[in-house]
């Protein structure tokens, strides 16, 4: 017998019983020898149509019938989706005539799936049922199959061999070549789904496990047409859409290609001015760096040397000032002293927390320091300008 699921919320109807079509809602059940589930070993990186069509020449090299013969669906519980590794095959023909008489009851058959998919199931079960000379048998979330209970009990045997399930479900007695296995390996076989629960397995349920998508009802390449038919009205309003989204992306490289340019002409000028005031013969191959150690060069170097009086007074605040910017997270790009106004120093620092830190060690050191200009560069790092006097001096900062 086909079971109802253990909460009674899902009615089926088995193809040719003896009984009148229900008068409510029902999914129809087809033979499950006449739509087998087979096992593939397809790659995970093929996806889509390609996955279709390596499955589509196993199955052909390996009955060697024609395709025009067989309607071959993937089977995609819920966890699956593009990396299927089972097809449902059933004969065109065949096929055609359930979904005739599945149209004939109208609204009420909700879904035309294989007898096996209508076993509850769950992890690491079995669930079996024999009807008739038939035994319909589900085993796990992924596989499923109906045969004759002698050809089928041989396979299940062979099964238990090889990947034994942690408990079976049956709502019908086993056979007895079958049940003293299960016996011999110490597997439970149980009749109530509610028996799994303390065994740490299920819940074993019906129809929960995403078979609906295996609908033989509906085609999915009928699905296919329509979502294409639907699309349609939208293509011209899209094509428009594309080309004025690519016109932008044009204009875009154009200001690129323009801002590229003018960096690449100010990149120039300030290695020509480098090459004229701090580098006349070493090369130069990280200008920040050695502009920076040349200016502390000579800063150091500066009260041993003569100097016009305006330089004398800004030497202490430079010596000062210099000590304290010189830490790995900074990278001066330039110094500029006036007098009467102060040192104006421009940096490159790796965050907005190391400004603070800077400006809190230069007023340590009795330095009144005023942030002319600060703002994040483009990707990462903060540029400032800051404008430094010495503590003793009026005014701001």
């Amino acid at each position: 017998m086909i079971p109802q699921t253990p909460k009674g919320k899902r009615r089926f109807y088995r193809f040719g019983q003896d009984t009148d079509v229900p008068t409510e809602p029902f999914v129809a059940l087809v033979p499950g020898h006449a739509a087998p589930l087979v096992h593939l070993t397809l790659p995970d990186g093929i996806k889509g149509r390609a996955r279709d069509r390596i499955a589509r020449l196993q199955i052909t090299d390996s009955l060697g019938q024609g395709e025009d013969r067989l309607v071959m669906r993937p089977f995609m519980p819920t966890g699956v989706k593009h990396n299927w590794q089972r097809l449902c095959l059933t004969d065109r023909g065949r096929l055609s005539d359930w979904r005739t008489t599945a149209e004939g009851w109208g609204d009420r058959c909700e879904a035309l799936l294989p007898d096996y998919l209508s076993l509850p199931a769950a992890a690491d079960v079995w669930s079996l049922s024999i009807d008739g000379s038939m035994l319909v048998a589900r085993l796990g979330l992924q596989d499923g199959f109906s045969a004759e209970t002698a050809l089928a009990e041989q396979l299940l045997l062979r099964a238990l061999a090889t990947e034994p399930p942690k408990a079976i479900y049956a709502d019908t007695p086993l056979p007895p070549d079958l049940l003293a296995e299960t016996e011999t390996k110490n597997i439970p076989v149980l009749s109530d789904p509610a028996a799994f629960l303390p065994l740490g397995l299920g819940p074993l349920e019906t129809l929960s496990q995403g078979e609906l998508s295996l609908d033989l009802a509906k085609d999915p390449e009928d699905a296919e047409d329509q979502i294409r038919r639907q699309l349609i009205p939208w293509i011209a309003p899209v094509a428009l859409l594309t080309l004025a989204a690519l016109l932008w992306a044009v204009s875009t490289i154009i200001d690129v290609s323009r801002i590229t340019e003018a960096t690449a002409q100010l990149n120039a000028t300030t290695r020509q001015e480098i090459r004229t005031h701090f580098l006349p013969t070493e090369p130069i191959l990280d200008m920040r760096t050695q502009v920076s150690r040349i200016v502390t060069t000579r800063l150091s170097g500066a009260d041993t040397a003569e100097a016009s009086p305006k330089a004398l007074s800004a030497l202490p605040l430079l010596r000062q000032a210099t000590a304290t910017l010189q830490r790995p997270t900074v990278a001066v790009q330039s110094l500029f002293y006036q007098e009467g106004n102060g040192l104006t120093v421009l940096l490159d620092l790796e965050s907005f927390a190391d400004l603070d830190a800077l400006i809190l060690d230069l007023r340590g050191v009795d330095l009144r320091v005023l942030i002319e200009e600060a703002s994040a560069r483009e990707g990462s790092g903060v540029t400032a300008q800051l404008l430094i006097r010495d503590a003793s001096a009026g005014g701001a900062p």
